[in-house]
């Protein structure tokens, strides 16, 4: 329903996608960086996910709730790390610098899946 996904939003959304885990939240880190092992951890402690805007823009759709102002910031990172293309994920807190590989397919599909609803 619309009050469970301006929860989620409020806690997760970022400009480019949702986070793992909410800054509040015990555990969180804001960056994704470090040595390898450090960077496969916090995968799961408060990294944006570009591809998860698809799974929460189809929920708002669904909710009749607006979509178009979630994509903003994903739509201008086409021109950031990798040009042309999605990051496959960002630091938890602004300015959310792109992380993980620049070339993610699954966060370009849900960008242009998104895009159509």
């Amino acid at each position: 329903d619309a009050a469970m996904l301006q929860r989620i939003g409020d806690a997760l959304l970022t400009p480019f996608g949702l986070r793992s885990l909410a800054p509040w939240a015990e555990g969180y880190g804001p960056s994704h960086d470090g040595t390898l092992a450090e960077r496969d951890y916090a995968y799961h402690q408060g990294t944006v996910w570009p591809w998860l805007i698809g799974p929460y823009a189809t929920a708002r759709a669904k909710a009749g709730l607006p979509v178009d102002e979630l994509l903003v910031g994903l739509l201008a990172h086409l021109g950031d790390y990798g040009l042309g293309s999605v990051s496959e994920t960002l630091h938890g807190s602004a300015p959310h610098g792109a992380t993980g590989c620049p070339f993610q397919a699954w966060s370009v599909a849900e960008l242009g899946r998104s895009s159509a609803l």
